[in-house]
């Protein structure tokens, strides 16, 4: 039995949005991921956040292409610099 699933995130800490943003622009760049976007409401503030969506329902997704997504998510998040800055050589 297959059930359409549905996970949203974001990262964490300054610039939250903005470098989701980045991350999104990253992985569609790279051409092996294709994951969305919204925002959703703050639960403390109500404001609204940048999150990422990925949908995983269809019938040929394996557990192994779960986890290879996810390496690529963390892989890129943890190469994002801050907005404003420029990467160090």
């Amino acid at each position: 039995e297959r059930s359409l699933s549905l996970v949203c995130f974001r990262l964490r800490g300054a610039h939250a949005d903005a470098r989701g943003r980045q991350l999104l622009e990253a992985l569609h760049a790279e051409g092996k991921t294709f994951l969305s976007h919204t925002s959703l409401a703050d639960p403390a503030t109500g404001e609204p956040r940048f999150v990422i969506r990925m949908a995983i329902g269809a019938a040929a997704t394996r557990a192994s292409d779960i986890h290879a997504a996810w390496d690529r998510i963390r892989a890129h998040a943890a190469q994002l610099q801050p907005p404003g800055t420029e990467p160090t050589a």
